[in-house]
Formats: C-alpha cells, structure tokens, sequence
C-alpha cells in the first residue's frame, strides 16, 4: 500500500488528505459509495530514417474519476 501512494503521490501530487476530501466530498451529495478510478499511462517513441533525421516523442497521460453511487 506505501508503494500506491508514493505513486500517486509522485505522478498526481495527491495526498491521502486530498483523496479522503475528494471521497468526503462526493458522498455529501447523497450517494452511499465512492471510490476513485486513477489511470496513468506514459509512452516513448524515436524514429530513425536513412536521411539522418530523427524525431522523438513522449507522452504522459492522467485521468482521476470519482464513481459515486
């Protein structure tokens, strides 16, 4: 569990203050459960070609849903 949250911690700057308020904040407005949905996703690409050009990219996605129900 140390490891989720040096996790979010690192990729979302979220503490476990941030995620309990979050959850707090959903359930006041009348559902009987909430929990949250995190997805991170990071790629890289190079590509090379004969005529010496190379590009690179890299790509970072974060997606933070609250399910409420």
């Amino acid at each position: 569990m140390q490891q989720a949250r040096k996790f979010f911690a690192e990729k979302y700057g979220l503490s476990d203050a941030d995620l309990d308020r979050y959850l707090s904040a959903a359930l006041a407005h009348g559902g009987d459960y909430a929990d949250l949905y995190f997805e991170y996703r990071s790629t890289s690409s190079i590509s090379l070609d004969r005529s010496e050009e190379h590009t690179s990219e890299l790509q970072s996605l974060r997606h933070l849903v609250c399910r409420l129900l």
